[in-house]
């Protein structure tokens, strides 16, 4: 099960569905109860585009790394 968390106004991580999520959001993801760590060992990310879908029909955003 995924779970993403969004970092909000008041520096409190909230959980929030995929579709969400929106340009400038600090997130992080976890999947099966374990926090999501990426090849370069990054934990969270910045939001750089909307949610949309691929032509493969999967769930993408564009991100910059923390």
């Amino acid at each position: 099960m995924r779970k993403i968390e969004i970092l909000n106004k008041n520096n409190n991580w909230v959980e929030i569905d995929f579709c969400g999520l929106r340009k400038g959001d600090i997130f992080r993801i976890f999947d099966n109860g374990k926090r999501f760590c990426d090849k370069k060992g990054n934990k969270q990310w910045t939001a750089i585009s909307e949610p949309y879908i691929t032509e493969t029909g999967i769930y993408q955003i564009n991100t910059k790394e923390i």
